[in-house]
């Protein structure tokens, strides 16, 4: 689940959003102080094209090894994120920690996302 972790912060980064989408469970749900929450694969996938439209260079920076288990089925890290403007336009430079859980495809067998919860702890303009 690292690995899918990392692989899901790389196509972020890479703003493939439609790849990130296709990583959600149907059913999933997405909580941020940033966005809001979100239920459901369409209404995530709604919030992130508009997120990423607005905000085309925003980039997650991860300390090398600060993917972590918080539990047997979710993801930890603290992230560094960059190209999120404020309310007047200007970049900002955000802290923060987000949780991403997965659960098994009952069908497929494969992992899918089923919550993401983010919470930006520091927003600085730079």
């Amino acid at each position: 689940l690292l690995g899918m972790c990392e692989e899901y912060v790389a196509k972020s980064n890479a703003g493939d959003v439609e790849a990130c989408v296709a990583m959600f469970d149907g059913e999933a749900v997405y909580g941020s102080s940033t966005v809001g929450g979100h239920v459901g694969v369409e209404a995530i996938g709604n919030m992130m094209r508009g997120f990423f439209t607005k905000c085309p260079n925003v980039h997650w920076e991860v300390a090398p090894g600060g993917y972590k288990m918080a539990d047997e089925a979710t993801v930890e890290f603290d992230f560094v994120r960059t190209g999120v403007p404020d309310a007047d336009g200007k970049d900002t430079r955000q802290t923060g920690t987000e949780q991403v859980q997965y659960k098994r495809d009952g069908s497929s067998g494969e992992y899918r996302i089923c919550r993401v919860s983010v919470t930006v702890h520091d927003t600085r303009s730079v």
